[in-house]
């Protein structure tokens, strides 16, 4: 809620706000007026991704598209079909916003991710063990995007 949001700003500075719910056009234009910040929306990968997005376009300042579990909203270690990233990047990019992707990225799997090319990356549960973040998995994954980033750049 926006007062939870506001609460949290009186103990941390943010730059940027990510809605992981059901949030409204409404709400994040309130939010955004509230506080003054950029606030990106996570859509949950699904066969109306896309006309989620566009439902946030003008709005929305960046997404995150993350795997759809029921009853979670995010952290949970489970990926989507991969295939649909270079959509959703595209498409984010017509809108003149960010795009990252989310959900089950982990350092086994990082370098199947970047064959498709994405924006960026938003890392959770996949680099974590005894549930806090693994400095030496964080390693692992960024030596991995530097390698792919320098072969993006070739090309």
């Amino acid at each position: 809620t926006l007062d939870e949001i506001e609460e949290v700003l009186h103990f941390v500075d943010l730059d940027v706000i990510q809605l992981h719910g059901n949030e409204t056009v409404s709400d994040l234009l309130k939010i955004k007026e509230a506080t003054g910040l950029p606030v990106w929306k996570v859509i949950h990968h699904q066969n109306d991704g896309r006309k989620q997005m566009d439902l946030f376009q003008g709005v929305a300042d960046g997404y995150v598209i993350d795997s759809k579990v029921k009853g979670a909203y995010g952290g949970t270690g489970v990926r989507f079909d991969w295939e649909a990233v270079p959509g959703y990047r595209d498409f984010a990019l017509e809108q003149g916003v960010p795009c990252l992707i989310a959900g089950g990225i982990n350092t086994e799997n990082i370098g199947e991710l970047l064959s498709h090319k994405p924006e960026g990356i938003d890392l959770s549960s996949g680099i974590e063990m005894n549930e806090q973040k693994d400095i030496s998995k964080v390693q692992t994954i960024m030596k991995e995007v530097e390698r792919n980033v320098a072969s993006f750049s070739r090309h």
